[in-house]
Parts: C-alpha cells; structure tokens; sequence
C-alpha cells in the first residue's frame, strides 16, 4: 500500500505543479478512498436577454435576462451574458460581474478550471484537496460548493454546456482525495 501512496502522491505534487501552486509535502494528511461517488457536471450558462432583472453585488440593476436564462444561472452559478460578460454567484440574488474572457470564481476563491475544478460537500471533502476522479482519469482540485452537492457527490466544472453533455454518460466513480495544503 506504501507504494500505492507514493505513486499517488508524486502525482498529486505534478497536478499541483502544473496549476503554478505548491504543495506542503509535510501536509499531506495521507489519503481516502471513496467509492460510489455521484458524478455530475458544471458549466458556464449561455445567457440570452429577457425581463427577469438582474442586479449585481451591490444592488445595482445589470441587466434583464429570459426566465429560462435566469433558471440556468441560478443552477450552473455562472453565465455568460451576449456582450461576453460573465455573472458570477455573489450572494442571494446578488451576482459579481466579471469581464469577458473571465473564468467564473468557486467557493474557495480561485477561479475555476474546466476540467480540473470540482464542487463538493466540505462535510466529506475539505476545500483545497486534491481528488483523482478514476472514471475520468483526471486529478481535479476541490474549489467550489453546491446547494445541490450532498454527501458522495462531486460536479465537475466543465466551462461549457457541450463538453458537459460530453461526458454525461459517466454518472458514478470511485475517489482518491489527498486533504492537503496548498499555496
């Protein structure tokens, strides 16, 4: 099993290196082994403009969006509007507007990476961690929560709608997370 870890571990530190953080070797906690985890996936909402007003973190009216729109941002927690803006979950019915070209930011504060972000229930999996999702065969760094993200339940971040239907096929998996620090 020692070996097991330390392969594991060598390639928590490469994910770690590859997304410009480092890894407090001496933090790692050792890992966890989760099995039947529910897998879903997360994306940037294409917006198109409606009456449904939305006002941004400081109250300030943004924009209207359609109904339907408005529903998909609730539950994706980003969208993009036409002009390229992206709203971003602030609080509430409150929503931080980022510039076009901007990655949407999870729970942890860290902007989201597509394919490489995930949303978790901090009572299983602490913010920060790093997780091998087997059925994809990816690391991913745990950087985000969800109303919906309960108990054995992960939701990736794919970026798009369509790389998301891309992958809706894999429903379930089996879990490494390595509760570690990281910089």
């Amino acid at each position: 099993m020692g070996s097991i870890l330390a392969i594991l571990a060598t390639g928590v530190v490469g994910y770690l290196l590859t997304k410009k953080r480092s890894v407090v070797t001496s933090n790692i906690a050792g890992y966890r082994q989760i099995s039947n985890v529910k897998l879903t996936y997360y994306y940037v909402a294409d917006l198109t403009l409606g009456s449904v007003p939305v006002y941004d973190k400081f109250g300030n009216f943004v924009i209207g969006i359609s109904s339907a729109s408005m529903t998909e941002l609730i539950l994706e927690g980003s969208g993009k509007l036409p002009d390229g803006r992206i709203l971003n979950y602030y609080n509430g019915s409150r929503w931080s507007v980022l510039s076009p070209g901007s990655r949407p930011f999870g729970s942890y504060g860290n902007r989201l990476t597509e394919m490489g972000s995930i949303a978790v229930d901090p009572k299983l999996i602490q913010l920060g961690s790093v997780v091998y999702i087997s059925a994809l065969g990816i690391w991913v760094t745990a950087e985000d929560i969800g109303r919906a993200i309960k108990g054995a339940h992960i939701d990736l971040f794919t970026g798009t709608k369509s790389k998301a239907r891309q992958y809706s096929s894999k429903t379930s998996t089996d879990l490494v997370v390595f509760d570690i620090t990281v910089q």
